[in-house]
């Protein structure tokens, strides 16, 4: 990626930390994303350094050359196969994507275990996951145009979903989701508002209810904007609202019994703490 014939990755770290303290020094993406050029994953750095200091970019090493010291008496002669050398699986990301990525990255670093179960883009940046979700974290759209929907497997639709796609457009949405309004439907039903509120990060936090009776009749959602799109990701079902209520809280990052007293909620132990 270049700018005006310089690359971006120097360029801003040139802008945020200084020029580069020698011509031995290079930029280095602590994620190893190349295309996450924001400030706080750029740092100078020798290019040994950059190995010894990156245990994301050591892992890699030994996977294709068996150990550092392989390496640096032949770094033209890879032994094993290692992660892929493309960079398909870059790209850029929401801030919130990249901490997410590379938090999990720093995990497979020190497990000493190789990714697996699909690309490694697809391991990467897949949310979380639980038996009933696929591992690769699929995004795709759903019935509203416009919108999406991740980890969400049933096609539906989410008809208070602005239009717009403007930097406000989850505040606008967020205001829009009262108690009672319907938030999505689809072949299982139509789920209704209980709270929805928007973090302090700008993503939307939603405890929805399903009409009719349902063994398990309360849902969480998330919703963000991802590259001026908005995408609704299931943050699982519940037995009952304490459940619900918890994961709501979780996602809002916030104290829950203090937020559920303050907006009327229940909170306690209960079924869902068990399954």
């Amino acid at each position: 990626m270049n700018l005006a014939g310089q690359r971006v990755h120097r360029v801003v770290a040139s802008a945020f930390h200084g020029k580069a303290p020698s011509d031995q020094h290079i930029v280095d993406h602590i994620d190893t994303n190349r295309r996450n050029n924001r400030p706080e994953n750029l740092r100078w750095i020798t290019r040994l350094d950059n190995i010894l200091m990156n245990p994301i970019t050591l892992k890699r090493i030994e996977l294709s050359y068996g150990s550092l010291d392989e390496f640096l008496q032949s770094p033209s002669e890879p032994k094993g196969t290692g992660l892929p050398r493309n960079y398909e699986w870059m790209r850029t990301v929401s801030k919130q994507e990249a901490k997410a990525s590379l938090s999990r990255i720093q995990k497979w670093a020190d497990s000493g275990r190789t990714p697996s179960g699909g690309q490694l883009g697809e391991w990467l940046f897949s949310s979380r996951k639980t038996a009933a979700e696929s591992p690769t974290g699929i995004t795709k759209k759903s019935l509203t145009p416009g919108a999406y929907q991740r980890n969400w497997w049933s096609p539906t639709e989410f008809p208070l979903c602005p239009h717009g796609r403007g930097e406000d457009s989850l505040y606008l949405y967020s205001a829009s989701l009262a108690p009672g309004e319907i938030f999505c439907r689809s072949k299982i039903g139509v789920s209704r508002v209980v709270i929805a509120e928007l973090s302090a990060n700008g993503q939307i936090s939603v405890i929805t209810k399903l009409d009719g009776k349902a063994v398990k009749g309360f849902a969480v959602a998330l919703v963000v904007r991802e590259h001026e799109s908005i995408i609704h990701e299931s943050g699982g079902t519940f037995f009952s609202l304490e459940g619900a209520a918890k994961a709501h809280c979780r996602q809002l990052d916030v104290p829950g019994a203090e937020y559920c007293e303050r907006n009327n909620l229940p909170w306690g132990e209960s079924i869902d703490d068990f399954c």
